[in-house]
């Protein structure tokens, strides 16, 4: 038997009993109580019978083969073997992070060691991000298209969301400026902008320089700050992503707010991200954050900080952008050879995730197109999962997103992408015998 995740959601009468907390405590709070329990995206209740084993094309996790796992385990040892790291490494930490890992990550993104946090992850930082920008009530405008985690937790601390559309050079600047312009019209400010910069999550969308710049001006002409989420930029594949302009990136004054991760490249069960913002604002999120989680992972970021001594990230990560590249060769070639014109999707130019679309007969309204990829055994994540819950502001064409699907390169094998290629064709024709 096999799930196949979807936006569809939960039944309707599953989602009134989570409201009036059934089955859960009268004293639950009303955040926790109308929290949906399961994994990062929904699942829908099409339940199949299928010989063929699933391939996991959902989830933005590495490849087990290319993870450090014998570089970290002997790291950790020598940490713990020397007298004079091994009490700290085991003891509470600076909130700021542990000096040696943060002044790597100053020096390997080129901005000073003062602007620099580690975090627990690129989640916390989004977090702590959402804290430091955001008050309940405010708005935050984000892409049109985008990751639900992030969504959920600036619905969850009270904000209201309001989005803007993406273009092939990133969001769209025009539109942003006539939205921030009329943002009084309904009594509400916005006082933030989350934008995922480079290899969008789910578009592979990169913003060019030019875009980066303009949103960084028209920030700092409305006073609001730019969340820019940002943990698959070290993974591109032919040439890097602009940067933001240096005048910005961990300045005095700056709106900028960059979240990185070791997550996409070394692993996501380390939890070590950071952020980088105005060193001001950096002391003051280290002081909020004592409340939150009592400080980073002490341990993780010593032996991190001495993994990466020298050139071995440097060198890791060369051999882990070619690898990634090719395995999004492969996929894409594979899906283009066997699904010909059914299927419209640009090369990935780095990260996880290619961003396809097929036939509008084709989509996640249907149940004949879930169960057709249930009994094929493979779960891409339908597009509309990634539209946020808040009208289309401006300038958003009709793009009705039922119809694409975000596709992961990063999980499987060669062999088994190829697979994927064969069983989406197969799904395509069970649904296609029945248009």
């Amino acid at each position: 038997m096999i799930h196949v995740q979807s936006d569809i959601g939960r039944k309707q009468d599953d989602a009134d009993d989570s409201a009036t907390g059934l089955g859960v405590p009268r004293w639950l709070s009303q955040v926790c109580t109308t929290v949906e329990e399961g994994g990062v995206f929904p699942v829908c209740d099409v339940t199949v019978k299928t010989s063929k084993p699933p391939i996991d094309i959902a989830a933005g996790i590495p490849d087990p083969t290319q993870l450090a796992y014998r570089q970290i385990r002997q790291a950790i040892s020598q940490v713990l073997g020397d007298t004079s790291r091994a009490f700290p490494a085991l003891s509470y930490g600076d909130p700021l992070g542990e000096r040696s890992l943060r002044e790597w990550v100053a020096g390997f993104r080129n901005v000073d060691v003062d602007s620099v946090i580690i975090t627990n992850g690129a989640m916390e930082a989004i977090f702590l991000s959402a804290i430091a920008t955001l008050d309940p009530g405010d708005t935050v405008i984000v892409e049109h298209r985008s990751f639900p985690q992030a969504v959920r937790i600036f619905s969850r601390l009270g904000m209201r969301l309001r989005s803007a559309p993406l273009t092939p050079r990133g969001v769209d600047i025009e539109a942003l400026s006539r939205l921030l312009d009329s943002q009084h019209i309904d009594g509400n400010r916005i006082k933030a902008i989350y934008t995922i910069p480079n290899f969008q999550n789910p578009t592979g969308v990169s913003a060019t320089a030019d875009t980066k710049r303009k949103l960084l001006e028209l920030a700092e002409r409305h006073g609001i700050a730019v969340i820019a989420d940002d943990p698959y930029h070290d993974l591109w594949f032919s040439q890097p992503p602009a940067e933001f302009p240096n005048e910005y990136r961990g300045t005095s004054g700056s709106p900028l707010l960059e979240i990185g991760s070791f997550s996409k490249w070394l692993g996501p069960g380390l939890r070590v991200g950071w952020l980088i913002a105005d060193p001001a604002a950096v002391r003051k999120i280290a002081g909020y954050r004592l409340g939150v989680d009592g400080g980073p992972t002490t341990l993780t970021q010593y032996a991190l900080s001495q993994v990466l001594q020298g050139s071995w990230g440097n060198q890791w990560l060369a051999a882990e952008r070619r690898f990634y590249a090719e395995k999004a060769k492969v996929l894409l070639e594979a899906l283009r050879c066997r699904l010909g014109e059914d299927i419209d999707a640009l090369p990935p130019q780095g990260g996880y995730f290619l961003w396809a679309r097929l036939p509008e007969w084709f989509n996640s309204s249907a149940v004949s197109a879930r169960r057709a990829l249930a009994i094929q055994g493979i779960n891409p994540v339908w597009g509309n999962v990634f539209t946020p819950p808040s009208e289309i502001d401006v300038g958003q064409p009709d793009d009705d997103a039922r119809h694409c699907m975000r596709l992961s390169f990063a999980h499987v094998s060669k062999n088994r992408l190829e697979r994927v290629a064969d069983r989406l064709h197969d799904a395509l024709d069970d649904v296609r015998l029945s248009h």
